[in-house]
């Protein structure tokens, strides 16, 4: 490690060739660092991760094939993903607790994701180096595995990792075709096989992983490239046939016995649902302007984005090689390189991989921060090129909106190491703190020690940031992105194994259940654990934490609601009742409140204000009455 740092310092040493397996560790431990740190200290995070985890969990429960095949969450058919994230966890789940799923925790669900992000590094580290060198491939792994979106996403249970996964890797066989082509266009037939049967592949892994994005990522990226060199032979070349056919065995399989189970209407009603409904309107109140992703890349790709700008301007000069008449406009400079055949190929390749893809998320309506994640190696590969590259990299004289575009990337990466333990102090100071006892699952202990090393880790972190932003300013990238990148881990490391899990005040799960399992003397493992009813707060990480016992009672008490409250009151003796404070005394009559908590529920941004009843028995009911 220290001699990758000394030799990405000199500004020179990506022209070297360093050892892969070198490489390839400094890439493990990196991910190991900021992946493991926190994955079991964290608790449920609502709202995606409970619903992936419940899926999975349900699949490893079960004993018929229809289990496997059609995910499901409580009674719902869940198909907003295919299953390739669920066939990957519930099997872990299962070889982590000996065959007893009933013994899982939060954990093994989230594993498949971490290790799925560390892959996607390793094959980032691969592609760079077959592409630039060995200290470019380096560099952008190791900045891809330790930018924020991809560390918060490796600690869910969720998809985008596999999905980044398998996008990934087909462009890997993707980039051998191209070359390949590039080395001999004139051959006859198709390419090799083992490359394009990997690409085929790895294009249905990642169909069965996210549906459509792989294949539009991966043909985007093919057509460009055919387009830019004028050579549509390449595509011809990719044996789309023999990819047919690859997908015919790997997708469709699937496809037909989950239609066999559910039915053609459903699949196709949750195709519409994920595709174009998410295209059209924000779902889950996700809806952003185009140029979402412009403006957040610089803290989600923190460090890697300090001069991503930039390398795309470089990018895109490199990709397009032409001489344009001196005085020209801008509009025919740029017009004569977009259609000048000459240039890098590996340029035009990752300006294929990145350019469709981005423009078109920013076109759908709903984002999130996770969607372009399949172009997050390429905008690190062409990041780290730029920034080994030194000054003479750069498209331009840097200026002084280049320097005030510094600044700013230094007080983003402040906030991103500040934030986590300003919440935390600012929640103590308020008295917004919840006990560690009396949880379930347990919290975190709390500890002296991890607190102080924790805030060593985040001091230290802060005074890197400022550093390499006087390093970049003077312009000496390289030497930036040594400062930057130990202090992202390091602040990275504080955030999950400290800051967040001492936010317990957000975590209301852990409460609740801690509550009933210490007022019943039963925990969710538990066969007989009893049946909690939910009114407000009834979030899907409660549904995951107590085995899929709780029953949804409504967002509010109203006249709507009071029946079907009071029903169910009536129909689960022994059962608890989570409602609002507010409404508590109007169903004292059905039981006794053993517990009140205060909380704010991230989720939906309301304050968690609620009482926890016991129920008596219907005979008690009269009774009080």
């Amino acid at each position: 490690m220290a001699g990758f740092l000394r030799r990405l310092m000199t500004q020179s040493g990506f022209r070297r060739q360093d050892s892969w397996f070198l490489s390839a560790a400094i890439v493990t431990v990196v991910s190991s660092i900021v992946y493991l740190v926190g994955i079991a200290a964290v608790p449920v995070t609502d709202r995606d991760e409970p619903r992936f985890a419940q899926a999975s969990r349900q699949m490893a429960e079960g004993d018929t094939l229809g289990d496997w095949i059609v995910p499901m969450v409580g009674d719902r058919i869940r198909l907003k993903k295919p299953p390739l994230i669920y066939w990957a966890q519930a099997p872990t789940v299962l070889i982590a607790t000996g065959g007893d799923p009933r013994q899982d925790e939060i954990w093994m669900y989230r594993l498949p994701s971490a290790i799925a992000a560390w892959l996607a590094g390793l094959a980032t580290l691969w592609l760079g180096r077959r592409m630039f060198g060995g200290n470019v491939g380096l560099l952008a792994a190791v900045t891809l595995v330790i930018c924020p979106v991809l560390v918060t996403d490796a600690h869910m249970a969720r998809s985008d990792e596999v999905l980044l996964l398998a996008t990934t890797l087909a462009m890997c066989a993707l980039w051998s075709c191209w070359k390949a082509h590039r080395i001999a266009p004139d051959a006859r037939g198709g390419l090799p096989l083992a490359p394009t049967i990997a690409l085929w592949f790895c294009i249905a892994l990642g169909m069965l992983a996210k549906g459509p994005i792989t294949p539009y990522v991966v043909g985007t990226t093919a057509f460009v490239c055919a387009a830019a060199r004028r050579d549509w032979r390449f595509l011809w070349r990719l044996r789309p046939f023999t990819g047919l056919a690859v997908l015919a065995c790997l997708a469709v399989p699937w496809v037909m016995l989950a239609a066999r189970e559910v039915g053609w209407d459903t699949l196709r009603q949750a195709f519409d649902d994920e595709v174009f409904k998410r295209a059209k309107e924000g779902a889950e109140g996700h809806g952003a302007p185009p140029g979402y992703y412009v403006v957040t890349l610089v803290a989600f790709f923190f460090p890697g984005s300090l001069v991503t700008a930039l390398a795309f301007g470089r990018l895109y000069l490199r990709a397009f090689a032409a001489k344009t008449a001196p005085g020209a406009g801008f509009l025919a400079r740029f017009r004569t390189r977009l259609l000048s055949p000459r240039g890098r190929d590996a340029e035009v390749f990752l300006l294929g991989w990145a350019v469709p893809t981005w423009l078109a998320f920013e076109l759908v309506v709903t984002k999130f921060p996770h969607y372009i994640l399949p172009i997050y190696p390429a905008i690190a590969l062409f990041s780290a090129r730029c920034v080994l590259g030194g000054l003479r990299a750069m498209p331009k004289k840097l200026d002084g909106l280049d320097r005030f575009g510094f600044g700013a990337w230094m007080v983003v990466g402040a906030c991103l190491v500040l934030a986590a333990p300003v919440i935390a102090i600012a929640l103590l100071s308020t008295g917004a703190v919840a006990p560690v006892v009396g949880s379930w699952p347990v919290f975190e202990a709390e500890s002296v020690v991890r607190t102080v090393l924790a805030s060593l880790a985040t001091m230290t972190a802060l005074v890197l940031v400022v550093l390499a932003w006087r390093a970049a300013v003077r312009d000496r990238f390289a030497k930036a992105m040594v400062l930057a990148i130990p202090a992202t881990i390091l602040a990275e490391t504080a955030i999950f194994g400290a800051w967040v899990p001492s936010l317990r005040w957000v975590f209301n799960t852990p409460r609740i259940v801690g509550i009933v399992v210490e007022d019943s003397g039963k925990t969710p493992r538990d066969r007989d654990f009893p049946r909690i009813g939910g009114v407000g707060y009834q979030e899907d990480s409660l549904l995951f934490t107590t085995r899929d016992r709780l029953d949804r009672l409504g967002d509010r008490v109203n006249d709507t609601t009071r029946p079907a409250i009071e029903a169910w009151c009536v129909a689960n003796p022994g059962g608890y009742l989570l409602i609002p404070r507010i409404d508590a005394g109007d169903f004292t009559r059905f039981g006794e409140v053993v517990a009140e908590l205060d909380g704010f529920n991230y989720s939906d941004g309301d304050p968690v204000a609620h009482a926890v009843i016991r129920i008596r028995n219907a005979a008690s009911h009269s009774t009080a009455r």
